[in-house]
């Protein structure tokens, strides 16, 4: 029997034990199973190993290298940690995996050299925009342009340019305004970019309130720069977020979950290191999806949010225009002149509508196309009347010089 005990824990079962399963489901003494889990546990390689022999085999293959890197706070033993996580978007595999002391630059930069030794050198380094990641980022990989994360972009405008309770309306619009240029331009070609910043410039007059041209100036002097036009990416938009990362973290926190904690410093990265041995081990012979497919999907509802027409995003993203079109009414939009449009947007155009005298100040406040939304207005029942010179919305539409611009100036007469 002893003997028997002694090998009870075959590889089998400790696959079942990370994936979830309870140790009092296995049939054997629980202290038996779980002392030899910990014994076996030891043999796993480590990031480094299992990376560098990752890389060896690669070692002759060129790829579009873009490094994703995000940290989390995880309690080991009741004190709190800090798990790093790095994973290349291109292959969708993990690098490194490793529970650090603290968030500072110092630790990470000291496991980023460790991948670099190992000869992973990456083209773009998507991050959160905390200062340690940065810091660690520029100091190792000097040469990388650094990206940006959209969904922390997002999360920084809505936590700061939301309405309160007792906000004032002309307050609430300026902000709603402001978030939606920001957020517009920074997934934007470079002319689009370019009109969205002109249009935030004039919102650092006096007459705005103090907490908007304060989220300005932040964006203006410290984010922009970490923020790539599509040219500037060649049409990389896996490069925008750090999706990957984020699913990647969701599956250790739901690991340590189901082990109720991580009892030890030491346990915790050799349990670490089994687990995404096995989670490599799994997906290597998964079929990987169309390249193009894989460079758009992670950015989608960020590109497809109506500040770009799908006919200029398929020549960015070098994708087929009936398979964004797809792809959009999948998400729920509608095609509106070329650009996806969300239920959303035209409910929220439908609200502002009575509020604002031209369909200038609502584009500009929706951050989308003036002839779009001049469209949808039409659509839903608004009468919009053009001066100067006087032409119906239907030769505007069909005279395409100064379209714009002549929209622009267009009153919304409620229906």
């Amino acid at each position: 029997q002893k003997r028997i005990r002694r090998n009870v824990a075959s590889e089998e079962i400790l696959l079942q034990y990370i994936k979830g399963k309870p140790l009092s489901e296995f049939g054997y003494p629980k202290s038996t199973l779980h002392r030899q889990i910990l014994r076996r546990i030891n043999s796993f390689p480590s990031w480094e190993e299992a990376t560098g022999e990752w890389l060896d085999q690669l070692r002759d293959q060129e790829w579009f290298k873009n490094l994703v890197v995000d940290t989390t706070v995880v309690k080991v033993g009741g004190e709190k940690r800090i798990y790093l996580h790095a994973a290349d978007n291109y292959f969708k595999r993990p690098l490194i995996y490793k529970v650090i002391e603290r968030e500072n630059k110092e630790y990470i930069a000291r496991e980023l050299r460790k991948l670099k030794s190992l000869g992973y050198c990456p083209d773009i380094a998507t991050v959160d925009l905390a200062p340690e990641l940065l810091s660690a980022i520029k100091e190792v990989y000097k040469w990388a342009k650094i990206q940006g994360c959209l969904f922390h972009l997002a999360r920084f405008l809505n936590k700061n340019l939301k309405k309160t309770e007792g906000t004032p309306e002309d307050v609430a619009l300026a902000r709603e305004k402001a978030k939606n240029l920001i957020l517009h331009s920074v997934c934007a070609d470079f002319l689009t970019r370019r009109s969205m910043i002109q249009k935030l410039a004039p919102m650092l007059q006096p007459s705005v309130d103090e907490k908007t041209k304060q989220v300005i100036r932040i964006f203006l002097n410290r984010y922009i720069k970490f923020y790539h036009t599509l040219e500037e990416l060649n049409g990389h938009a896996e490069t925008l977020t750090t999706n990957l990362c984020e699913r990647h973290i969701g599956l250790v926190k739901k690991f340590k979950r189901r082990l109720c904690g991580f009892k030890s410093f030491n346990t915790a990265q050799k349990l670490l290191n089994s687990y995404w041995f096995f989670y490599i081990k799994e997906k290597r012979d998964i079929v990987k999806k169309d390249l193009n497919v894989r460079r758009f999907e992670g950015a989608a509802a960020f590109l497809l949010d109506g500040h770009i027409s799908v006919s200029r995003l398929s020549h960015l993203l070098g994708l087929p225009e009936q398979y964004l079109v797809e792809t959009a009414k999948k998400k729920g939009k509608i095609m509106i002149l070329g650009y996806p449009i969300s239920r959303r947007q035209i409910r929220r155009i439908l609200q502002l509508a009575p509020k604002v005298n031209t369909v200038g100040e609502l584009s500009e406040i929706m951050a989308l196309n003036p002839r779009v939304v001049c469209k949808i207005l039409t659509i839903y029942g608004f009468n919009v009347k053009v001066q100067n010179p006087q032409m119906t919305i239907d030769e505007i539409f069909n005279h395409q010089s100064n379209a714009c611009s002549r929209i622009d100036n267009a009153r919304i007469i409620k229906p």
